[in-house]
């Protein structure tokens, strides 16, 4: 029988106990934002960053080799006091340079795209505001949703789960992620780190908008250089891979990669100089340890 839950690890902190309010961020998680903001600043001397860690614009937060010429900042909605850490901008860093070619792209096992759309809507057909995927794929027969995390699992998952999601789904695909929101329901620490409901939302939205397409739902999540040293980076590694499980046999499977791994697998595939100076460029962006 598969195992439900994860047992938390020895020296696990009240981040794993799940003893903070919702929504508030750990010491882990602002020392996490202080040391990828000093790597910004070390890359951007003159760069303004606020006392709450928000820079003035999200393009602000580009990278030497994902920033945008004047007639192409639509491809990325920007926002104002964006913070360092945001999700949208790392994966815009990430994927802006296949923007024009998403051919060439490999997002781990996956290719063959053919569209390629940042924070894409895709409802669920449940009341409520439609997920935000930061990265849309499309291809002939096959679509990628792309949800990054940066440290937001460091945060008490704080997604509810709304009372339509409690009723039977009548497509025979989700019949796994159902299964998942009821057992949410009555057991909410299934899960201590990873938002499992919001992934379950993006999961349904992508089945939902894109019927009879091959769809996967990718979880890109960043953990620092350190990480060996902090256990909560292997409890949550752990549950991602407990919720990869859960749903392996649904219509809509979890390709769980870190972004050491996306990044190790490009230069292992595609060993290009514009490659190779594009992943340079985000190792000295987001390759940060944060230390005891």
């Amino acid at each position: 029988m598969m195992d439900r839950r994860v047992t938390p690890p020895p020296g696990s902190s009240d981040l794993l106990a799940g003893k903070r309010p919702p929504g508030r961020r750990s010491g882990l998680a602002q020392r996490a934002a202080r040391a990828l903001a000093a790597a910004l600043r070390h890359e951007r001397p003159g760069i303004e960053i606020d006392g709450e860690g928000r820079v003035g614009h999200l393009h602000d937060l580009l990278v030497p080799t994902a920033r945008l010429p004047a007639d192409q900042h639509t491809i990325l909605p920007d926002r104002p006091r964006t913070p360092v850490d945001d999700s949208l901008a790392l994966t815009a860093n990430c994927f802006l340079p296949w923007s024009r070619n998403p051919a060439g792209l490999r997002v781990g096992p996956l290719d063959g795209f053919q569209g390629l759309r940042f924070a894409a809507r895709c409802p669920t057909g449940i009341r409520g505001t439609p997920p935000q995927t930061d990265l849309l794929l499309t291809g002939p027969s096959r679509v990628v949703g792309l949800v990054t995390r940066v440290t937001e699992h460091l945060t008490t998952p704080k997604t509810r789960i709304a009372e339509g999601y409690d009723q039977p789904m009548p497509e025979p695909h989700l019949g796994a992620w159902h299964e998942l929101l009821v057992e949410l329901r009555q057991t909410p620490q299934l899960f201590r780190l990873l938002d499992a409901v919001a992934l379950a939302k993006h999961a349904i939205g992508l089945a939902r908008t894109f019927p009879g397409q091959t769809t996967t739902l990718t979880y890109l999540f960043w953990e620092p250089s350190d990480a060996r040293s902090h256990p909560v980076f292997a409890a949550h590694r752990a549950e991602v891979d407990l919720l990869r499980r859960r749903v392996v046999a649904s219509g809509v499977p979890v390709l769980p990669l870190s972004l050491r791994e996306l990044w190790d697998r490009w230069l292992a595939e595609q060993p290009g100089p514009a490659l190779r100076d594009h992943v340079t460029a985000l190792e000295a962006r987001y390759h940060v340890a944060i230390g005891e």
